[in-house]
C-alpha cells in the first residue's frame, strides 16, 4: 500500500485486518516464533492471536504498539505495510567511515595498479 492510496480513499476494515494478520504471521515467522510463543510474550491466549493472524479481529492500539515492539517493526510497517527507510548515519560516524574507506582505498592502490596512475 502506498501513501497515495491512503489519501485517495478509505481502505475497507476487513482488508486492513487481513493484511495486518498476514504481516503478523510473516514477522512472527521471521523471528522463528510459534503462535504460542508470541501469544505468551504478548500476555494473551494463542487463540486470540490466531484470530488476529486470520484477520477476524484486530488488536487494540496498545496491543499493536507492543506487538510492533516485540516483532521489531514500526507501526507503519505492521499496520500499513510501509517499509521504513534505513536510518542515516550521524555526521560524525559518516566522517569516520569516509576516513576508514579512504585509508582502505590507499592501502589497496598498489594491489590494483592504480598507484602508478596517481603519481603521473
Amino acid at each position: 500500500m502506498s501513501a497515495e492510496n491512503v489519501g485517495s480513499g478509505r481502505i475497507a476494515q476487513p482488508i486492513l485486518q487481513k493484511n495486518l494478520g498476514l504481516r503478523i504471521v510473516a514477522l512472527r515467522r521471521c523471528k522463528g516464533w510459534s503462535q504460542g510463543k508470541l501469544a505468551s510474550r504478548l500476555g494473551i491466549e494463542r487463540s486470540r492471536l490466531g484470530k488476529w493472524e486470520r484477520g477476524l479481529y484486530a488488536p487494540s492500539l496498545e496491543e499493536l504498539a507492543f506487538l510492533a515492539f516485540l516483532l521489531g517493526a514500526t507501526l507503519d510497517e505492521l499496520v500499513l505495510g510501509w517499509e521504513t527507510p534505513p536510518a542515516l548515519l550521524p555526521p560524525d560516524q559518516r566522517e569516520q567511515l569516509a576516513r576508514l574507506l579512504g585509508g582502505i582505498t590507499r592501502l589497496m592502490m598498489p594491489l590494483t595498479g592504480r598507484a602508478d596512475q596517481r603519481k603521473k
